[in-house]
């Protein structure tokens, strides 16, 4: 099942996005994937493609663009492959960015995640200070 990290923006995985229904909360979806997945009827999908944090940093300010505006009006689903490692790092660099926590507070508000991008995380803390 997938998780709510802030009011109305939630991460899971492939298989979470694969199980998206019409008839879900989700208005849209950010896919941070190797390969664009098809797009499903009644979503706003976007799709950045990730697979290391090189990626994952580039593509930080379009992400949180994306979820500065639609979380606002509507739930948002942020998916990779597993859910556990790219999807939540980029939600907690947005809670860095946006609402000043560190990269420690984030990563504690966050369930089931790995810690692989933590160390990646507080140097981004730093360079966001």
């Amino acid at each position: 099942m997938e998780k709510e990290a802030l009011p109305g923006i939630y991460y899971g995985s492939k298989a979470h996005f694969n199980a998206v229904k019409h008839h879900c909360p989700y208005a849209e979806v950010i896919s941070l994937v190797e390969v664009d997945l098809p797009p499903k009827p009644g979503f706003i999908h976007h799709f950045l493609p990730a697979t290391g944090w090189d990626d994952l940093h580039a593509l930080f300010e379009e992400a949180f663009r994306i979820l500065d505006r639609a979380s606002h009006k509507h739930p948002v689903l942020v998916h990779c492959k597993i859910g556990t490692v790219r999807c939540p790092a980029v939600i907690m660099a947005y809670m860095i960015n946006r609402q000043n926590l560190t990269a420690d507070e984030a990563f504690s508000k966050m369930e089931g995640i790995s810690d692989d991008f933590l160390p990646s995380l507080r140097e981004y803390e730093h360079e966001t200070q």
